[in-house]
């Protein structure tokens, strides 16, 4: 039996299947290894169109091989091939991993990192309106720079990485897509850092034509006929969907015929749901079009609720107060809404029986943890159990970033990770633990050669490495780094944090609210953070910067 990605690569490429393509674009970003002169694929982006007439000779958009680190070095092409020519370089890729294109300009045989091919996916068109947060489809919106275009399929032959992340480290890739942005390409891979190795085949879908009309506030109208190029009828199925709080209000399904030349409309009223409306060829199975508009209401802290238009009349009242001793006027405008709001009770209901169960959904995940006086030893078991939570097998790096972080913080915590060998990136401020005269009592005794300052710094240095030494084992399993912003190196911070990074899921960050030490001693917060890549970045520059001496405290050599 034939293989499932070989059928989808043939139903694709057939002429009037889907498009009308006879030739396709490739882009093509290769890695150069000056040492062995190998030539690895970064990424490639190969565009079926029908504007696309002719075969062209690669020509490179890089004026110059562009240096990337000490050994790797980039060139990016472009060039025009038949669609029999892709299919018998698809084929070979992936049984020889290998991507070989000939012709007059180039000579390519570009190394494929472990690549395998994938099914077939649809991206829709997307309205960039609505929604609990802004609905995007990623792969459309890094890699061809739209948040709602859509009406096409991709095929992918998807890279492992293995060998890639050995020629380049993350400060590589900045540089790279700072090289890509100037030969004018979209691709943003810096944001979908998943795609870097892969070969990307984009398939417009051609066979019907669409146009949006107008309808009024979130209602949906469209009209379609078919391709100019198609000369017989077709039967097409219309499906659109409802949905909300998970149940599917409206299930329509509409089976018709449509004649060359002739011109269709469906529409959708205005509404509060998450609208799906597809089109498929009955001939071929395929989506031939799709557009997902998300209208539902959140009444919650997310709430997006707005009128369809507001009406702002200004007036003479104003606020008036001072700010040490200096006059401030705020001017206060009557706001009145024009139109309706489209918020129905059930909406309202709904949204608030969905915010109580995320509240205890958060509880129970310890994503959210509430503590008083007197429970330091629960809120230091909560700790040890967010970091051997139900994914902790696919963790790789746990980061515990506090101004007042002392040996014994370390050990109550960290080191409870059930996982071996995981790396433990710990960060304090010294200045901080010695301007306070209780953390500096409890971690330096203060007699030193009369030096002040330094000879406080030292001493506590000293007193850290003794307890950890004396704490763990020379044969442990234990991979610590223990570090402190000292001298310049590294900026101050204030924020409390327990970062955990895995290699497959998404990191996690929670916000501690207090230093470790106190940790159920007041009333805190321990919560989830809703953006921890950029916690996570923020701080790996910190850490970046004590990558001197005189900020290591200790490390292990595991």
């Amino acid at each position: 039996m034939e293989d499932k990605w070989i059928q989808d690569l043939n139903l694709l490429t057939t002429f009037g299947s889907l498009g009308f393509y006879s030739h396709a674009k490739v882009t093509q970003i290769v890695l150069i290894d000056t040492d062995t002169g190998q030539v690895w694929n970064y990424f490639t982006n190969i565009y079926f169109s029908s504007e696309f007439k002719a075969i062209e000779k690669a020509k490179f958009l890089t004026n110059s091989l562009k240096s990337i680190n000490k050994k790797i070095k980039l060139a990016i092409s472009t060039y025009t091939i038949s669609v029999e020519t892709f299919k018998e370089l698809f084929i070979t890729a992936v049984k020889e991993q290998t991507w070989k294109y000939i012709d007059d300009t180039i000579n390519s045989n570009v190394i494929l990192d472990s690549v395998f091919p994938t099914t077939k996916k649809y991206i829709p068109c997307i309205d960039p309106t609505g929604s609990k947060y802004q609905l995007i489809v990623p792969v459309e919106n890094s890699l061809y720079g739209s948040s709602f275009c859509g009406d096409y399929y991709i095929m992918e032959l998807y890279c492992t990485k293995e060998k890639i992340k050995k020629l380049i480290k993350e400060s590589d890739i900045v540089k790279i897509q700072s090289i890509i942005k100037k030969s004018h390409l979209v691709y943003d891979l810096l944001s979908l850092s998943d795609r870097i190795g892969n070969i990307v085949c984009k398939f417009d879908a051609e066979v019907i034509e669409t146009k949006p009309l107008a309808l009024g506030r979130r209602g949906i109208q469209y009209e379609y006929s078919l391709s100019k190029k198609i000369a017989t009828s077709k039967e097409l199925t219309i499906h659109i969907t409802q949905e909300h709080d998970h149940l599917i209000y409206t299930n329509e399904i509409n089976i018709m015929k449509i004649a060359p030349g002739e011109i269709k409309e469906f529409s959708v009223d205005p509404n509060q749901y998450k609208n799906t409306i597809t089109i498929i060829d009955n001939e071929t199975g395929l989506i031939v079009f799709m557009t997902i508009n998300d209208y539902s209401v959140y009444s919650n802290y997310y709430s997006q609720i707005s009128p369809p238009n507001f009406l702002f009349q200004g007036t003479r009242r104003f606020r008036t107060f001072k700010i040490n001793g200096i006059a401030q006027r705020v001017s206060l405008k009557n706001v009145a809404p024009m139109g309706t709001i489209y918020l129905w009770q059930e909406m309202d209901e709904a949204g608030k029986r969905q915010q109580k169960w995320m509240d205890s959904f958060f509880e129970s995940q310890n994503y959210f943890k509430t503590y008083t006086n007197n429970s330091h030893e629960k809120a230091i078991k909560h700790i040890r159990d967010i970091i051997n939570n139900q994914i902790f097998w696919d963790l790789d790096e746990i980061w515990l970033i506090d101004p007042y972080l002392v040996p014994n913080d370390i050990l109550e915590t960290v080191l409870f990770c059930e996982k071996p060998n995981v790396k433990l990136k710990c960060l304090t401020d010294f200045s901080s633990i010695l301007g306070n005269q209780q953390t500096r009592n409890g971690l330096a005794d203060g007699n030193g050669d009369g030096n002040g300052d330094t000879d406080r710094f030292s001493s506590a240095k000293k007193q850290c490495q003794k307890e950890l030494n004396d704490a763990i084992p020379n044969d442990t399993d234990v991979n610590l780094s223990y570090r402190t912003i000292a001298n310049g190196y590294g900026i101050p911070f204030h924020d409390r944090y327990l970062i955990l990074k895995y290699n497959i899921n998404k990191t996690r960050v929670w916000s501690l609210g207090i230093s470790v030490n106190s940790l159920g001693k007041k009333h805190h917060i321990i919560q989830i953070v809703e953006a921890p890549e950029l916690i996570a970045d923020m701080f790996q520059k910190i850490w970046n910067e004590t990558n001197h001496e005189v900020c290591k405290i200790y490390e292990t050599h595991c």
